[in-house]
């Protein structure tokens, strides 16, 4: 069993920046991790367009 993990989202809009459901499912993962001894390392929103993401970790919110 890995001991972490690294979430990915792709998002179709465009729009990187993350909307009361990706918070509220990044807080769902975390919690789902610590039942499992599992850290979640980053959820990372990827953008359609110029690589542009956003990082859950990069923005302090992990």
């Amino acid at each position: 069993m890995p001991n972490s993990v690294h979430c990915s989202d792709p998002c179709s809009s465009g729009n990187v920046e993350p909307s009361n459901a990706d918070k509220t499912v990044t807080t769902m993962l975390i919690d789902a991790g610590k039942l499992f001894d599992v850290k979640v390392i980053d959820h990372v929103i990827l953008g359609s367009s110029k690589g542009g993401y956003f990082s859950f970790y990069e923005s302090c919110l992990m």
